[in-house]
């Protein structure tokens, strides 16, 4: 998963629970602020992640997975709710943000949120506390605010010997769908049992180019995805042997 696509289902969370609020990301360039509706802000600060990450080797190649985790500080901005005092009088505002950001709260500790973040393999880490950042100020016209700060988590993928090919080129195929993969993998069955992957799937990385929005990663990269081995000897044989080898050995039992 892309940090962008992480982005998108937390802010897709978000928009779901404040339906009747904006919600946008900070420190965009050319955007409105809204007045008329409550405003709730997504910024994310620093990446970590670990320096050697789980690798494992799929079709040859390496595959890392980066676990990630990324703070977020969620702010609310709202007008609160208006207390009636008496008839003819200007009603004051009570200020509601840290409230409101405590349902919330409620809201992503909950078993759909919970089910959601399974199904789209992210986590979010609730925070003990909301911090109330209004002023005591009543005024009809003014702002309450107040702010979360969560944590996402979610796992990254470098994939091939360059650590450049996206996740899409890692991908699990039937066997049975390509006589071609299923001869090169060496699969054999017994009937309708197959020997040595019983779920009939094979792993593949097909190496393909995902260039960034600032220019990075290029196709001279896929040149050097061929360098892991086709073969093994031992005790002086190959393991496989080579086409040419195979082809003199059936044109001598044709013969």
């Amino acid at each position: 998963m892309t940090f962008s696509e992480a982005k998108k289902r937390f802010k897709d969370i978000t928009v779901r629970y404040f339906k009747g609020a904006n919600v946008i990301y900070a420190n965009q360039s050319h955007s409105v602020k809204p007045t008329r509706k409550p405003l709730v802000t997504i910024a994310f600060g620093n990446i970590k992640r670990p320096l050697n990450p789980p690798t494992t080797i799929v079709d040859g190649r390496p595959v890392s997975f980066y676990p990630a985790s990324v703070p977020i500080t969620l702010n609310l901005f709202t007008h609160g709710r208006i207390i009636e005092i008496a008839k003819g009088i200007t009603p004051a505002m009570e200020d509601t943000a840290s409230e409101d950001l405590m349902d919330f709260l409620s809201f992503l500790n909950s078993d759909t949120v919970i089910q959601y973040c399974g199904d789209n393999d992210i986590a979010i880490l609730v925070p003990n506390d909301v911090m109330p950042l209004s002023g005591i100020i009543n005024d009809v016209a003014y702002e309450y605010r107040a702010k979360v700060e969560i944590e996402l988590r979610f796992t990254s993928i470098a994939a091939g010997y360059s650590g450049t090919l996206p996740a899409e080129s890692v991908s699990i195929t039937s066997s049975a769908d390509s006589p071609e993969i299923e001869e090169s993998h060496g699969l054999k069955t017994f009937g309708d049992s197959e020997l040595f992957n019983t779920d009939n799937k094979v792993e593949l990385v097909i190496p393909k180019v995902k260039t960034s929005s600032s220019g990075g990663s290029n196709e001279d990269f896929l040149g050097e995805e061929d360098y892991y081995f086709a073969n093994v000897i031992l005790s002086g044989k190959k393991v496989k042997p080579d086409d040419d080898s195979a082809n003199h050995h059936q044109k001598r039992r044709k013969k």
